[in-house]
């Protein structure tokens, strides 16, 4: 009815009245696209209500709605096209673009599992190519510093473990050349040289 109660009033699109009182908004989910409602319909997943709650939007692609209420951002490691119900996680080896419209592969040198945001290899490890799900530890006598594509020999005077940074020998303790695994004693009467790269005589 109107305020003077007199008349009969059509709902307007967005509102609707069931037993002839009052018209009232739609709930939360739910639309009426036309006057005279006298009920609202749900809104399917994949979308949400417009501000007029007068027809249903799609969600935009990077979002998600599974029950037609709003549309969220999908999480960290997942993405979604239009109209999506649910995100997908991204493959090993990727992450979401910026948008979350799709998934990247890692650049050589990173790595990713579960879709997580591409982290750099650490220290000691490498990922030569793209799309990687982990990274490969350097052998004995060469390292790589984080976020590298290759491995490469320590210096005389260095040695590493696999995996491991290139460390300098100290002390009586030497490596000759290059690449190689431990550091050496020089031995009784003898003493590290050139930066650990020798011995010599006491």
């Amino acid at each position: 009815p109107n305020l003077a109660g007199d008349a009969c009033e059509i709902c307007l699109a967005g509102t609707f009245s069931a037993g002839g009182v009052s018209c009232l908004g739609c709930p939360e989910g739910t639309v009426s696209r036309g006057d005279g409602a006298s009920a609202c319909v749900p809104c399917p997943c994949g979308s949400e209500p417009n501000a007029g709650k007068t027809e249903c939007d799609d969600c935009n692609a990077g979002q998600f709605s599974d029950d037609g209420i709003d549309c969220s951002d999908c999480p960290i490691n997942q993405y979604s096209l239009d109209a999506a119900c649910e995100c997908v996680t991204c493959p090993d080896g990727s992450a979401p673009n910026p948008t979350s419209t799709d998934c990247d592969l890692c650049s050589a040198g990173q790595f990713s599992t579960n879709g997580v945001p591409c982290q750099s290899c650490p220290i000691g490890s490498i990922s030569s190519q793209q799309g990687a799900s982990a990274c490969e530890e350097c052998p004995c006598g060469t390292s790589a510093p984080a976020g590298s594509t290759v491995c490469s020999p320590c210096n005389a005077g260095e040695a590493s473990t696999a995996g491991g940074a290139c460390v300098a020998c100290v002390g009586d303790l030497v490596t000759v050349s290059q690449g190689e695994c431990v550091c050496r004693s020089c031995g009784p009467g003898f003493q590290a040289e050139n930066g650990n790269t020798a011995c010599g005589p006491c």
